[in-house]
């Protein structure tokens, strides 16, 4: 098992790897696209999970700030989680019999919870798809809590409904 670092130092020699992935939807491989293109732009990182010589997936993740009564606290942001189509749904012996999504979100706390002692990192946040009730199912059963966030946009107030967990 190995995790890949990719950032905007070396994402182009990764870019056949992402082309490559099994999708289900094209909506999944345009948010591939969309993790690329800002990971070239240096707002987010990506830890691609390679088991047996094979690309199982990624989390690309970035800095944020949770904005609770005004207030930012430091945060880390999950912006996609990403499982090969072939490889959804099942557990693997070498990721101590976990799927792999999973898998990829412990590996991401377990840094979050290092940046918690360097430099205050309090949230792992995640804004899941509206269009998939199941995933917010799954987020709450592994730990996060729904929280409404007021955004302001434009002098416009807008609510959302974030997944959030503590560190």
């Amino acid at each position: 098992m190995n995790i890949i670092t990719i950032d905007k130092g070396n994402y182009f020699s990764f870019l056949n790897i992402f082309r490559n992935f099994e999708t289900n939807t094209i909506r999944e491989k345009e948010l591939i696209d969309s993790m690329i293109s800002k990971v070239k732009k240096s707002d987010s990182v990506i830890y691609l999970l390679q088991l047996n010589q094979q690309y199982i997936g990624f989390i690309a993740v970035s800095a944020s700030k949770l904005l609770v009564d005004l207030e930012g606290i430091p945060s880390i942001e999950v912006n996609y989680l990403f499982v090969d189509k072939k490889y959804r749904k099942k557990e693997f012996q070498k990721l101590n019999n976990l799927k792999a999504s999973l898998f990829l979100l412990g590996v991401i706390q377990e840094i979050a919870l290092d940046l918690k002692t360097q430099i205050g990192i309090r949230y792992l946040i995640l804004y899941p798809d509206k269009q998939n009730k199941s995933l917010t199912d799954f987020y709450t059963k592994i730990g996060f809590h729904k929280q409404k966030i007021i955004l302001w946009n434009n002098k416009k107030r807008d609510i959302e409904y974030w997944m959030i967990k503590k560190l």
